[in-house]
């Protein structure tokens, strides 16, 4: 009734808005409303009747329902009652991660940090914080198992078409890789296998160097070799005994030499007790600082020197001892980053063009490139294996009914681009504003939830109606409450919220008689489930019948439905059976 009295009203100020307007007919500036702020220009004193104000909501709140008043006969009166909340984000629970919560309640724009457990990584963009917005925690807060991308493979390849990133649970999540000449996998073959796990790739993938092995006679010793066929890798170690009247420089009859990267043996060797040595190690890009002689006497020694650009690494000076020289150092020279070897592989690094030797650096794809190997690089001694990216699949442009794209394309969206998306008038966004394109992939695309209309007739099968101070307009926007009642000579428990959900409204019941209530302890105790069909409806009539589902991994060998009965006590009480669900094995 009073709706239909304001929109006369209304319509009348609009008709009659060509007559003259009487001083006391105008209206000032309209007022205030929570969290709202008036479109347009509002400077005049005074606004002519059948004016019309709308309300746009601030930042940190968002609009429930359209927000318009109109001026009539003097007064702004509201046409539509829509309102601004506060925005506000609980705390949620995440499924192998954890997030650090400070206090109960998050505000527009308000940030919180989520840490995945091992195994596990962030849903979309992992390196930025989870921020709360209109549409609850953007990006969402969830964690996946973590995938293997194609493997940094130094002195090896992989040769067979593996579509990478492999996921841990795939059928196939192995995969084959070949070794260099002179190299081998760690079970010193040409070619290994790794398998992807939650933690990564499992054993490592590595081509070690193959080293020669020392003949006794080289060593003045006799040497312990571990397997028939003498291979051995760098790290494998090699245990020996001097000759009669030889021994180590540090004075030892036997030691221990281990396989190094280079490709040779080192450790302590046998000599002949005083024995002279000759001229010291040559050193790459590097040279002793004294005359070189060709002969030195046991416990003489030499100092070594770097060329310019290269570092020394290890003993500066060396020592004969019994004939063998200790060993010498190394000059290990940094890497110099090439542009025109980035730009040819789609990579860039912005923050030095000289690397330091051993150092491993992280390389990024330009723009609409995606890897096709690890970015990671390590400079060994000037030289860096650099990594490869390419142009990623484009995506065809995102299918979302009723939503706005911007920019839009037809023809689709390049690799890395990313388009906004709005809602048409009336439905509401839900998701992100902003999806990205990866290698013909769109990150999760939202959703424009459609408006509802209220329908009398479930009105009546629901025996409610609206309250008389209640305004309803004609399309009410996704998550707009409508406060109802019950009917006379019908009652429920708690309030009575009509809601829109997605182009649905979800009407609450009202019942003549006595009613049982659903009890989630007691679903859990019988390992039950709602049937959809009840739409999570929580009160039940006297002598209606309710249907359920068992658990995932249960099953019921009696029946799935319960009835709300009255029992016989004083006071009376109505009292709801449930079936009960036995695990799948025990049946």
């Amino acid at each position: 009734m009073f709706l239909t009295v304001l929109l006369s009203l209304f319509t009348s100020a609009l008709i009659c808005r060509a007559a003259p307007t009487l001083e006391n007919e105008r209206c000032g500036k309209p007022g205030e409303k929570e969290g709202a702020t008036l479109q347009g220009n509002w400077n005049a004193e005074t606004y002519s009747p059948g004016t019309v104000a709308t309300f746009t909501c601030v930042n940190g709140y968002i609009r429930e329902g359209p927000i318009r008043m109109a001026c009539i006969e003097g007064s702004w009166l509201d046409i539509s009652r829509g309102q601004c909340k506060n925005i506000v984000c609980y705390k949620e629970t995440v499924i192998n991660g954890i997030v650090q919560y400070t206090k109960e309640t998050y505000r527009d724009g308000e940030t919180v940090t989520l840490t995945c457990n091992e195994g596990y990584q962030i849903e979309h963009n992992p390196e930025e914080p989870r921020t709360c917005t209109a549409h609850g925690w953007s990006p969402p807060l969830k964690c996946v198992s973590k995938k293997c991308i194609q493997p940094n493979l130094p002195n090896g390849y992989i040769r067979d078409p593996y579509r990478f990133p492999i996921s841990p649970e795939a059928y196939y999540n192995y995969i084959y890789y070949y070794c260099d000449p002179g190299f081998l996998s760690p079970d010193r073959k040409y070619y290994g296998t790794t398998t992807c796990t939650k933690t990564g790739w499992n054993p490592e993938p590595k081509c070690y160097k193959k080293c020669a092995v020392p003949t006794s006679d080289s060593m003045y010793a006799i040497i312990s070799y571990t397997t028939r066929s003498r291979i051995y890798i760098e790290g494998d170690k090699l245990r020996f005994q001097c000759y009669k009247d030889h021994m180590t420089s540090n004075g030892q009859i036997s030691g221990e030499i281990e396989c190094l990267p280079d490709g040779k043996f080192f450790g302590e060797k046998c000599s002949k007790i005083g024995q002279a040595c000759g001229e010291p190690p040559v050193v790459q890009f590097g040279d002793i600082t004294e005359i070189k002689q060709n002969s030195y006497r046991s416990g003489s020694s030499v100092t070594y020197k770097c060329a310019n650009y290269y570092k020394l690494e290890g003993k500066e000076f060396i020592t004969c001892r019994d004939g063998e020289w200790e060993k010498e150092p190394v000059c290990r020279g940094s890497c110099v980053l090439q542009q025109t070897v980035m730009a040819l592989n789609n990579i860039y690094y912005d923050k030095s063009t000289e690397i330091e030797n051993g150092l491993t650096i992280q390389f990024e794809c330009m723009e609409g490139m995606v890897s096709e190997n690890d970015l990671r690089a390590t400079c060994g001694n000037t030289q860096i294996n650099y990594p490869k990216c390419s142009a990623g699949r484009s995506c065809p442009p995102p299918k979302i009914s009723n939503a706005i794209l911007s920019p839009e394309k037809q023809d689709g969206y390049e690799s890395g681009s990313s388009v906004d998306i709005k809602c048409e008038d009336i439905f509401v966004l839900s998701g992100h504003i902003n999806v990205k394109c990866e290698n013909g992939q769109w990150d999760e695309l939202p959703q424009c939830l459609k408006p509802c209309t209220i329908i009398p007739n479930s009105l009546e099968r629901n025996h409610i109606e609206l309250l008389p101070s209640e305004s309803a307009p004609d399309i009410l926007e996704h998550g707009t409450e409508l406060n109802v009642k019950c009917k006379a000579n019908f009652k429920r428990p708690g309030s009575v919220i009509a809601s829109c959900y997605d182009g649905v409204m979800k009407y609450p019941k009202c019942f003549s008689g006595g009613t049982c209530r659903i009890l989630q302890s007691y679903l859990d105790e019988n390992f039950l489930e709602l049937d959809e069909s009840h739409d999570n409806e929580v009160f039940y009539e006297e002598g209606e019948t309710v249907s359920f589902k068992c658990k995932t991994g249960y099953r019921n060998r009696n029946g799935l439905t319960g009835t709300c009965t009255k029992s016989n006590r004083q006071p009376a009480e109505y009292i709801l059976t449930y079936p009960y669900c036995e695990e799948e094995s025990a049946v």
